[in-house]
């Protein structure tokens, strides 16, 4: 393996770092496949998780939930400057990894001295390493701003008929929605025409089985508006499970449902012996979050929050918002609810909600994953705001998060945290 050893003039440029590929290959040879990501807030190194690796097997190596910020640790600034030694802060500044499906921190000395993937009983794996440049899918949004390209042609919520997928899925197959809500708090739409890909531009959409890539078309979509900018959205896959645990997806292209999985005891999901394994690992995602946006510095239902309290004459201390892992869990309180892109909760988001809310209501999971977020949320918040927590578990519900529960319930557990 060869690299372009050349340390780039800054973030666009076209290299990158020697040290930032260097500590690339020697991850890639003890966990497998790293995508390096140049992306707006930096240079980000994607791979199998040792957790989720250990919890779903070799799927993991194509889903790679393992995040390292390689920016922060080698201080690297977005112009490509170095920030200087490694000295005093070494210990904060080495656990810059996390696991983005666990809330699992690792630190990358700890990583570099794990074992190889062929003593963790997983042979014949590749030690390969792909650049990825995510700014490739920036665009201006005619403000001066640059945010991420649209998903393509989308359609609003409330707009499509009644026997529509998405209306069906959202309304009779899960807990049925308010469509008006999830509009007004996500400008929730469908996709029906992806946004085109480019040879020149290095615009693809990954291919999978089937005839199926990886694109927002036909998806749910969720758009993170903020400070009125959008500066990122949210795909979400549609599917369903039959009586006899077969899921089918419905067809990015075709409209078709096709069944592709069929859950395991134990209720994990593994796709049907009949698709194709020859060229493609079959990795639908759920989600697919905007290339080029930052997961980090983005809160989904954020504008509609801030625009909730305004509508009701909160001012100061009465100024609150909730916090969820996801859309449509949030949307199933509507807003102020807001949204991470999954269990991590970053510094970032935290300063985002408590320069603009008194009160922050924060309903995690009940997983452990889940609780292991509370765990992390607690030190971001506790003494900063009025930080209150909806703990589903301990109050007794068996649903793992705030989209399995009706409506109704959600609201009634909420509504005294509102009205304080």
């Amino acid at each position: 393996m060869s690299f372009n050893l050349t340390t780039t003039s800054g973030l666009h440029g076209a290299a990158i770092d020697f040290r930032i590929l260097s500590l690339a290959e020697a991850l890639a040879a003890i966990h497998g496949p790293v995508h390096v990501a140049k992306e707006s807030s930096g240079i980000h190194l994607y791979m199998a998780s040792p957790r989720c690796l250990e919890q779903d097997g070799k799927r993991e190596l194509t889903k790679r939930h393992l995040a390292v910020n390689a920016s922060k640790y080698f201080q690297i600034t977005n112009t490509g400057q170095y920030a200087g030694k490694l000295t005093g802060r070494r210990r904060k500044i080495d656990n810059c990894a996390m696991c983005m499906k666990t809330g699992q921190p690792y630190s990358v000395a700890d990583l570099l001295n794990y074992p190889p993937l062929t003593i963790r009983g997983i042979p014949n794996v590749a030690t390969t390493v792909k650049i990825q440049d995510n700014t490739n899918w920036l665009v201006d949004d005619g403000r001066g701003n640059k945010i991420p390209v649209p998903p393509g042609t989308t359609v609003p919520i409330t707009e499509l008929p009644a026997g529509h997928p998405a209306v069906w899925y959202l309304t009779q197959y899960r807990p049925a929605y308010d469509l008006q809500a999830l509009w007004s708090q996500f400008r929730c739409s469908f996709c029906t025409a992806e946004f085109p890909e480019s040879q020149e531009l290095k615009r693809r959409y990954r291919p999978l089985p089937l005839d199926f890539k990886d694109t927002p078309q036909n998806r749910i979509i969720f758009f993170a508006d903020i400070n009125t900018v959008q500066r990122s959205w949210q795909a979400r896959v549609i599917e369903y499970v039959d009586p006899h645990g077969l899921k089918y997806y419905l067809h990015p292209y075709t409209n078709q449902w096709v069944a592709c999985e069929q859950r395991q005891p134990g209720g994990k999901f593994k796709p049907l012996d009949s698709i194709p394994q020859h060229r493609f690992e079959w990795d639908l995602t759920k989600y697919r979050n905007a290339r080029g946006s930052s997961r980090n510095d983005i809160l989904f239902g954020l504008d509609a929050a801030q625009q909730w309290n305004f509508d009701q004459g909160r001012r100061g201390k009465q100024t609150v918002a909730g916090l969820t892992e996801g859309p449509l869990d949030a949307g199933r309180m509507g807003p102020p609810f807001t949204a991470t892109t999954g269990k991590f909760i970053s510094a970032e988001q935290a300063q985002m909600l408590v320069t603009r809310f008194h009160r922050i209501i924060y309903v995690p999971d009940t997983d452990a994953a889940g609780m292991k977020a509370l765990d992390d949320a607690r030190v971001l918040f506790e003494g900063r705001c009025d930080f209150q927590v909806l703990n589903l578990k301990e109050l007794g519900f068996g649903s793992k998060d705030l989209g399995e529960l009706t409506g109704d319930v959600a609201r009634q557990l909420i509504q005294p945290l509102l009205n304080f």
